[in-house]
């Protein structure tokens, strides 16, 4: 979006002009001088946007908590949402099927399923940016065979680039951050607790943005992502938009680090407070399928998902 006013122009001041046709990386590099223009990212929509779409009443609910990240107020704010609780997942299964695009989400609602026009409108879209950078169809199909395969699972560069024979690390690095720059996906670094800065030359994740764009090419390769996969995925994405997230990784794993706190995803029926790893992390959230509790001693505040993603 560029937003803003030219002293050359007959538009009036104030306007908003919603400008199509550039891919996103060209957005990103492109400079204005003198004009006072602001792009602005476009993404897909959050759970929480779909879960107040489909339920109306959900989002003045939502409108009523606090706004804070400590475990204890979230903790407080996910009991306050729990009368909710059914209508959330609800919304939250819909959301894993739908992702966050307005054609899926209104196919699937009307029809109740997606059209195999819509996969083939997002994996034209995906590729075709791609292609428009100069970059090879088959490298970047190769390597996105190579993230579903290990889906979640941390990876060098060196083994995915030896595994679907592409010549060098540097190639999947490149592209990676291309997928990045058109919102296909995005890097997750290793960092350490008191550290919070990007461990470049470790091991990495990759998720991709939106459900959708992950079951476009789950369909494309016919390979199945197990759910509690698909739901670390969207729970890294909803962190991302609001902070530098990592992960942690020593002789035990986190599944994300933000300036606020760590997240582990424990997307089955039970959990206990043993599943966060003792690893110096003072703030802890644990995202659980059903169960809801908090921990005094440890600061620990265990959610289940859709209540804690609403709150973001």
């Amino acid at each position: 979006m560029a937003q803003g006013r030219s002293e050359d122009s007959p538009l009036k001041a104030n306007t908003t002009l919603y400008v199509t046709g550039s891919s996103s990386p060209g957005l990103k590099r492109e400079s204005f001088p003198g004009r006072p223009i602001k792009v602005e990212e476009f993404l897909s929509l959050s759970f929480k946007d779909v879960a107040g779409l489909l339920n109306p009443k959900l989002e003045r609910e939502l409108e009523k908590i606090k706004l804070e990240n400590s475990p204890k107020v979230l903790y407080e704010n996910a009991l306050e949402l729990y009368p909710y609780m059914d209508e959330l997942f609800e919304a939250f299964y819909f959301y894993l099927s739908s992702g966050g695009y307005p054609k899926s989400i209104f196919e699937l609602l009307e029809r109740g399923e997606i059209s195999p026009d819509t996969y083939e409108m997002i994996y034209n879209a995906t590729i075709f940016d791609v292609t428009k950078l100069g970059r090879s169809e088959r490298i970047a199909l190769s390597i996105i065979l190579g993230i579903l395969k290990r889906y979640g699972e941390k990876f060098s560069l060196n083994a995915l680039s030896k595994e679907m024979e592409i010549g060098s690390h540097v190639t999947i690095r490149e592209y990676l951050e291309i997928f990045e720059e058109l919102f296909i996906g995005r890097n997750y670094f290793q960092t350490k607790p008191n550290l919070m800065t990007p461990l470049f030359r470790k091991e990495r994740k990759f998720y991709f943005l939106d459900p959708l764009i992950l079951e476009t090419f789950s369909r494309k390769f016919g390979i199945e992502v197990e759910t509690a996969k698909k739901v670390e995925g969207i729970v890294g994405e909803h962190l991302k938009r609001n902070s530098n997230t990592y992960f942690f990784h020593n002789a035990r794993e986190i599944d994300f680090i933000t300036k606020d706190f760590g997240v582990e995803v424990k997307w089955q029926n039970k959990v206990k407070p043993s599943d966060f790893p003792r690893v110096g992390i003072k703030n802890k959230i644990l995202l659980s399928k059903g169960k809801l509790d908090f921990i005094e001693g440890r600061n620990l505040a265990i959610i289940p998902v859709p209540l804690f993603l609403v709150q973001l």
